[in-house]
Formats: C-alpha cells, structure tokens, sequence
C-alpha cells in the first residue's frame, strides 16, 4: 500500500494498477467508496511522500516541536542570518 494517502485512496490506486478491468460501479460498491474515488491521482505524489519524510525524521528528533518549529527546522540555513 502505498504511505502517505487516507486508506482508501491507496487501497484504489493499488487496486486500479493491479485489478484486471472491471466494471467501475460494481468495483466502488465492492470497496464501499464512491465511483469518483476511483479515477484519484495525486498531482504531486513524489514531492510530498518526500516532504512527509522531511518531516517526519523532524518529529524524530524533536517530539515536542510543533509546526513552527518543524517548519523553522527544515528550513535552509540563509547566510547572513
């Protein structure tokens, strides 16, 4: 499954790249979703399965940050500052 997404939207791209095809109103009942749900692509699937680990490997390290400070740590050290 992939990380990142609510439950059911990975649960239908894992079986949208996998299913053999079917009929798309019989698949959404089946999985108790709306047929919308179905044609679901993440625009920048990448970029933020990265930042989601940026952050992540934040809260490691600083479990009592909150998300200015999450934010202000990952953030690039400016010259001059």
């Amino acid at each position: 499954m992939i990380r990142g997404w609510g439950k059911k939207s990975s649960l239908v791209m894992e079986i949208n790249s996998k299913a053999p095809v079917r009929n798309k109103k019989d698949l959404a009942k089946s999985l108790g979703i709306s047929r919308q749900s179905l044609y679901y692509h993440p625009k920048m699937a990448i970029k933020d399965l990265e930042l989601k680990t940026k952050i992540e490997g934040v809260m490691t390290l600083h479990q009592s940050y909150e998300h200015k400070r999450i934010a202000k740590e990952m953030e690039p050290i400016r010259k001059g500052s």
